[in-house]
């Protein structure tokens, strides 16, 4: 059994120095976390995941998010808690766990693994982005309706618990207003 504990989590950006670092959209969904063989949630329930799906999935560890586009979370919760799967519903990895090496070595190794595009894929991430480019992508999918951004150091080890090598860049609707 897969919990929260045995999950990567980062920290929200503070103004830490993130130049080089690779940026993906933070999904609106339910953490997953693929063992090789079940699909957990992030509190340790199995999510009874579609026969299609589960025959894309490698023999390995995988951990990401099912969702179902930016405005589909309770689509992605349904499938989720009651097994209610659409076709709108997908599974994007965007970490190899279990895989010895920094992110970018990861993130390139998880590419050979899944698809880029379809109900089991990998998370797209930009390298090398500069924090005025990640603001602006924070910006425009929070325009078209995401959360924000997730930033990766690329040397930075898998490790199941918070850390500061990945971060969330987001700006809640309340401090918009207030800004």
């Amino acid at each position: 059994m897969k919990t929260d504990k045995d999950m990567m989590h980062g920290y929200d950006y503070a103004g830490q120095d993130i130049y080089g670092w690779m940026a993906s959209e933070k999904l609106n969904g339910c953490r997953a976390f693929w063992d090789g063989r079940t699909m957990w949630t992030r509190g340790g329930k199995v999510i009874r995941i579609p026969e299609t799906m589960r025959r894309m999935l490698p023999a390995e560890a995988l951990d990401g998010e099912i969702h179902a586009g930016r405005y589909g979370f309770e689509t992605a919760r349904q499938a989720v808690q009651y097994g209610r799967f659409t076709p709108a519903c997908q599974f994007s990895a965007f970490d190899v766990p279990d895989h010895p090496s920094p992110f970018h070595v990861r993130y390139q190794y998880l590419r050979t693994l899944l698809p880029a595009f379809g109900p089991v894929n990998y998370l797209r991430h930009i390298p090398g982005i500069a924090l005025d480019e990640a603001v602006s992508l924070m910006l425009r999918i929070q325009a078209q309706g995401g959360e924000g951004v997730m930033l990766n150091d690329p040397e930075g080890f898998y490790q199941p618990s918070r850390t500061a090598r990945l971060l969330k860049l987001t700006i809640s609707p309340l401090r918009k207003e207030a800004a």
